[in-house]
């Protein structure tokens, strides 16, 4: 095993630390979520939460399901400030800057990738 003891770390001040440079001010990401099953609802819900609450004046999270009644439903809940249904897959593809897929099964996965890939040729 090393010996550490021979070169210790330094002692930092709170000055020392350096720290980034506030990004430049553009246009705000745009986030897809797909698929709203029992994993996929609470995470998309906290996002949309979190999201809303951290970053005033972005775009809701645009979020697609199958069943559209459940996308919907999430769009009550949360609002439409915070979230709103994609129409299609198509839609999420295009718009969105970041997807993130909660999905079930290989089948859905592959299905749904497929019809990115069809949407983004």
């Amino acid at each position: 095993m090393a010996n550490t003891s021979a070169h210790p770390m330094p002692q930092l001040s709170q000055n020392d630390i350096p720290f980034s440079r506030p990004g430049t001010p553009g246009a705000h990401l745009q986030i897809g979520w797909v698929g709203l099953g029992g994993m996929g609802r609470p995470m998309a819900r906290n996002l949309a939460n979190f999201h809303g609450s951290q970053h005033p004046g972005s775009p809701p999270v645009l979020v697609w399901n199958r069943t559209t009644a459940k996308a919907e439903s999430l769009v009550k809940e949360v609002g439409e400030s915070k979230a709103r249904v994609a129409q299609t897959l198509s839609e999420i593809a295009i718009q969105c800057d970041v997807v993130i897929c909660s999905l079930g099964s290989d089948d859905a996965v592959k299905s749904v990738y497929g019809q990115f890939v069809a949407a983004l040729q």
